[in-house]
């Protein structure tokens, strides 16, 4: 345990030796795993949960999703603070061990209230994951391995979304029948609980993640006043109005679906909620990595070849992806073109991921970065999450009247906001080249790279990712 002790103490060199970097960032691809586990069990338990507290899919999506997104939305800036200030790993452990402990009341709650409060928990507990990781990796890695070593984070953050997926349907197959060995406790119940299980575990494994000193103190020492920022802000405002409206419209895309794609296949195609959290983890971590390469890829593409809002232009292609894939899926009968049509938004999705950090440094100063990637998540976070979940569970049950029109639901509220992101990245497009050029100069336009702030803006990618 010398190495758990020594966790405590900084590290002199200014960057720790790589292999042990390696050891971290694996840690930290560990616990973002069991986070993103946490975060989207509920989904795969719609039916059990309804029928056990009497609720109706506005209810569940107000614990599945809304309780969660409005604390992690508005604390993440409050720990995004603390993890500039405080020992980070203290700070995940305790993240860690909150979220676990609250998943695992879960399984005892006896009242909707009780849910709700659990979630609010777990939202808690996980604002401080991204943050933290985030400015972890940036001090381990030094800055030629960095982008590397934040993109390998990144298709961790889609794995994990899709592992936890195949791992909650394996679970609740596992426990359907052990309802006996815990004193009658309903099977849903047994899930969280053994979700709940390994947090302590991934809590001492933290205990091996020592505190380093922060990198490039330099690249962040003139940092822009609020007036400053205002200012900016104002003077770029249609650029930054709709970049993060279209942030706030794919977010709703995303949580308008996700949170309810083993709920539509159960009602639409009878496949039970196990089998398809199998294979939409799979076509998650498939066309979500695929995604995040293709989207990346464009991105340097496009300006290494001096393309005009080069670090935009992934979005034009993202749309035309998602928005056939948005029709197809929640109307086409056959269950296999359906699977097909949700690969390709999780693919359409990943590349929005994987270009929207270069896309907010291509027209953010430096010292500024961090208060636009702040007001972002929180439009994202406040609308996005909060809203999208809530409001294809509102037309199905006040509309519709009828759960088997969860997928005339899904339709209403993702095929607008599929288009109103089309359109946002339509109009941000000339403002968001003027605002690059004004920044940077036309001659190096669209070149703004991630090594200036490596971890600057990564936090988005956790953002918007999807299947909360």
């Amino acid at each position: 345990m010398q190495d758990a002790q020594d966790s405590l103490q900084p590290i002199a060199s200014p960057y720790p030796p790589f292999r042990y970097a390696v050891l971290v960032i694996a840690i930290l691809m560990v616990v973002t795993m069991l986070g993103q586990l946490d975060r989207n069990l509920p989904s795969l338990l719609v039916a059990p949960m309804r029928e056990a507290f009497d609720i109706t899919d506005t209810q569940f999506s107000l614990f599945g999703g809304a309780s969660f997104s409005l604390f992690y939305a508005l604390l993440g800036p409050v720990f995004g603070g603390l993890v500039d200030r405080k020992h980070r790993p203290m700070l995940l452990i305790g993240g860690v061990l909150g979220w676990s402990l609250m998943t695992g009341l879960t399984a005892f709650t006896t009242s909707y209230w009780q849910i709700l409060i659990c979630r609010a928990g777990v939202g808690i507990g996980e604002a401080v994951l991204a943050p933290a990781c985030y400015s972890l990796i940036a001090d381990y890695v030094e800055p030629r391995r960095r982008g590397r070593a934040l993109a390998i984070y990144v298709i961790a953050i889609m794995a994990g979304g899709g592992a936890s997926l195949i791992l909650g349907g394996a679970l609740i197959e596992a426990l359907s029948g052990a309802s006996a060995l815990f004193g009658g406790m309903e099977p849903w119940r047994i899930v969280f609980l053994t979700v709940a299980l390994p947090g302590p575990i991934a809590a001492l494994l933290l205990l091996f993640v020592r505190e380093v000193p922060r990198q490039e103190q330099g690249h962040s020492a003139a940092v822009a006043d609020p007036e400053e920022f205002r200012r900016y802000l104002s003077a770029n405002r249609a650029t930054f109005g709709f970049l993060i409206a279209g942030q706030v419209a794919l977010g709703l895309i995303n949580n308008s679906i996700f949170p309810w794609m083993p709920s539509f296949f159960e009602r639409s195609h009878g496949v039970e909620p196990h089998s398809a959290g199998l294979v939409l983890g799979s076509l998650m971590i498939g066309a979500g990595t695929v995604g995040l390469l293709i989207g990346g890829w464009l991105s340097d593409h496009w300006a290494n070849t001096g393309a005009k809002g080069a670090r935009l232009r992934p979005m034009f292609v993202a749309a035309a992806i998602q928005i056939p894939a948005l029709i197809v899926f929640p109307l086409i009968p056959s269950l296999t073109l359906s699977y097909a049509a949700i690969g390709l938004l999780f693919l359409g999705t990943s590349v929005t991921l994987a270009a929207t950090p270069s896309m907010y440094q291509a027209v953010t100063p430096n010292r500024m970065r961090g208060r636009v990637v702040t007001l972002s998540l929180l439009a994202s976070g406040l609308i996005g999450w909060t809203l999208g979940p809530s409001a294809t569970a509102f037309i199905t049950d006040y509309v519709f009247r009828d759960d088997a029109a969860l997928r005339y639901a899904i339709l209403c509220v993702s095929m607008p906001s599929g288009l109103l992101f089309l359109f946002c990245s339509w109009r941000a497009f000339a403002p968001f080249v003027a605002t690059n050029e004004s920044l940077f100069g036309a001659s190096q336009a669209d070149e703004a790279i991630l090594d200036s702030d490596p971890a600057g803006t990564s936090p988005l990618v956790e953002a918007a990712a999807p299947a909360r």
